[in-house]
Parts: structure tokens; C-alpha cells; sequence
């Protein structure tokens, strides 16, 4: 779900606040008494003014070159990710807060920026790949190479049908030719004639 929202918003069409808070959720920093609203978690661009909004048109170019390393390995592109990814996840301070019994929580102590809770989520999620725990479930589309998330690694080429049927008709020359090679296979034109 996170990935999606993450290639959502990458791509322009995404809630950067619904991914914030996803993230903020799965990574399990929580201010006790914050209800859902971000506002409640001092993110250091919030505390100075900017809103979330220009946050996640700042953050955006960012995390399409993170994107672009996950998906394609490019070792260029990495080496801007990784030092994005590091300086937002690596921003994030916690402490742990006693609950009942042997269970304990974390607590923000300074939630960083804005964009740290997803560049954290993104660290873990490359870390779990390495120790071979999961796989990062992004692919990019195969005809017009938009970012998608993928179910199973391998499987999905495209990221809708058009872009599948553009690909069908490309390997034969075209719609044009394939209909007119259909319309003189001899066990196509049999069936029209019934």
C-alpha cells in the first residue's frame, strides 16, 4: 500500500499527507495524545513556515530519483537517492516509552523533516530486500516507463491495458498490419464466411 502511494505521489497524483501518515504509522513514531492530523507532529520545514503543501512539491523531484534507482539500479541516480533517503531517515530521533507488561513504544523526540518518515520507511523496506526478506515491489512499464507497483516481481510488464495492447500491436507491425494479416489468414476469413 505505502509503495503505491509512494509512485502515487512521485508521479504527480498522489496525497504527499496520506503518505507521511502511512509512513509515520508503519514506522511506529507516535506523539501520545497527536490524533491523525500531521499537524500535531513538528516536522522542522513546519515549524518554519512551510506548509505540507510545498513541502511535497519540494520533496516531489526527489523521490522520482529514488524511484528511478529503485526500479532500473542506476548507479548515478543512486548516489543522489541514497544521500536523500540518508539525511531524512537519519534526521528522525526517538526514545522508547515504557507501555504494560515487556512492551514499549518510541516516541519522537525530533521527527526531522517532513519527508523523513517515508525515507525511513524506503531504508527498511532496501534493507529487508538485502537480507533477502522481501522484495521492492516497483517496476516501471515496459511502453511508456511510468513507475507501477508490482504484486509479484517479474510478472507485470505494463502499467494498464492500453499500454499492454500498444506493445501487442508494436511487435506486429502495427494495428494496421495486424488486421490486415488477420484478414488473409485463410482460418480467419473461414469464420467470417459462417
Amino acid at each position: 500500500m505505502i509503495w503505491g502511494l509512494l509512485v502515487d505521489y512521485a508521479s504527480g497524483n498522489g496525497d504527499f499527507e496520506e503518505l507521511v501518515w502511512a509512513c509515520v504509522h508503519v514506522n511506529g513514531h507516535w506523539i501520545y495524545g497527536a490524533e491523525r492530523s500531521l499537524p500535531n507532529l513538528e516536522y522542522r520545514e513546519i515549524r518554519e513556515g512551510l506548509t505540507l503543501k510545498d513541502a511535497a512539491v519540494k520533496y516531489q523531484a526527489d523521490f522520482k530519483w529514488v524511484l528511478l534507482w529503485l526500479v532500473h539500479r542506476n548507479r548515478e541516480a543512486g548516489e543522489t537517492a541514497l544521500t536523500f533517503l540518508w539525511k531524512h531517515a537519519k534526521a528522525i530521533k526517538t526514545e522508547p516509552v515504557l507501555n504494560d507488561d515487556l512492551r514499549y513504544g518510541k516516541s519522537l523526540i525530533d521527527s526531522g523533516s517532513a519527508a523523513s518518515p517515508i525515507c525511513e520507511f524506503i531504508l527498511d523496506g532496501i534493507d529487508r530486500h538485502n537480507k533477502g526478506e522481501g522484495d521492492i515491489p516497483l517496476a516501471a512499464c515496459k511502453v511508456c516507463a511510468k513507475f507501477m507497483v508490482v504484486e509479484r516481481p517479474g510478472r507485470k510488464m505494463y502499467c494498464s491495458k492500453n499500454c499492454g495492447v500498444k506493445d501487442f500491436y508494436a511487435k506486429r507491425g502495427g494495428a494496421k498490419m495486424y488486421m490486415r494479416d488477420l484478414g488473409q489468414n485463410p482460418m480467419f476469413k473461414k469464420k467470417q464466411k459462417k
